[in-house]
């Protein structure tokens, strides 16, 4: 929540902390990973099946009357949004807004590419746990979770150096963080480690 605060309104003792505040968002993924995968694992376990239309209901009557109302507000009251400037709202709408999301077109609601890498992962993990359930062992459940990490880093890595030399040859270094943004912190792609 540091990050999201004016510089002058963090308590001294946490502004050495709100350098590091970023963490928060890869915690929130691996623990609501965490919690919403053992749902899953323990119904598969007790029934042999997961009731996929009751898994997206409940997700959908959690985010989406909030998120929706939201959206309605800024897309009807621009005076509301947290920022004058908005991306489509079709990308909003469709849980698509962080990818290419470009902090320089627009800001406003800029927390929903977390809802919506949290969306593509409870659209997948189901079918994963049902897929998965019973046919590999733990030693190769681990094994894939430590390559999903070393690959998450692998990934993020190659995307920020290839864009970096793309800003060092134009001359836009000025640009690096809004293209770290968009193609290295928002998209889901790159958040699977988490």
């Amino acid at each position: 929540m540091l990050v999201h605060l004016p510089i002058e309104a963090t308590p001294s003792m946490l502004v050495g902390v709100r350098t590091y505040a970023w963490v928060g968002v890869d915690i929130f993924f691996v623990l609501s990973g965490f919690l919403i995968g053992t749902q899953l694992f323990k119904e598969v376990s007790r029934t042999g099946d997961v009731d996929l239309k009751s898994f997206y209901l409940r997700r959908a009557f959690r985010i989406f009357p909030a998120f929706f109302v939201v959206l309605g507000l800024y897309a009807i009251f621009p005076i509301l949004r947290d920022a004058p400037t908005m991306q489509s709202i079709w990308s909003f709408a469709t849980f698509t807004v962080n990818f290419d999301f470009d902090p320089r077109i627009g800001r406003a609601f800029t927390q929903a590419w977390s809802l919506c890498v949290e969306e593509h992962f409870y659209l997948v993990l189901p079918l994963l746990v049902l897929m998965l359930h019973r046919r590999i062992s733990m030693r190769w459940t681990l094994v894939i979770a430590a390559a999903m990490v070393i690959a998450g880093m692998i990934l993020r890595y190659t995307i920020w150096e290839s864009q970096i030399g793309a800003l060092v040859d134009a001359d836009k270094l000025k640009d690096a963080f809004a293209v770290y943004l968009r193609d290295v912190y928002y998209p889901t792609y790159t958040r699977l480690d988490g």
